[in-house]
């Protein structure tokens, strides 16, 4: 697998493809991965692990993938739209907040992705 991140699960690891990766959700003991539904992994769809969102974001930073959130992390090349009003971004049927903080930063991002005909 190209690119792939080696995470720990209990005593095993894990390969994950960033690819199939839809986003991370951050949370105070670790993070849970959400993988694309219609993606053919050779793992579940949910995996929970004990490592941090920084981990990640370190990890997953040059393969496409932008913080949105203090608890988010996104898949850049899976978001459908960005709403304004709320602050969300839509990958697929899933709503992920974005920071106030955060909100030039994804705008600037969808017009490049636009402009780039991504």
């Amino acid at each position: 697998m190209e690119n792939a991140i080696w995470i720990k699960r209990g005593v095993r690891l894990t390969a994950i493809e960033p690819k199939t990766l839809q986003y991370v959700e951050g949370y105070k003991n670790g993070c849970t991965l959400h993988f694309c539904p219609n993606e053919n992994c050779h793992h579940e769809k949910i995996i929970k692990t004990q490592s941090t969102i920084s981990f990640f974001e370190k990890a997953l930073l040059n393969l496409g993938f932008v913080r949105c959130h203090r608890n988010y992390l996104i898949n850049k090349s899976l978001v459908k739209y960005f709403c304004k009003n709320n602050s969300c971004i839509i990958l697929e049927k899933t709503s992920i907040p974005v920071a106030k903080r955060q909100r030039s930063t994804i705008r600037v991002l969808i017009k490049t992705m636009s402009e780039n005909g991504e």
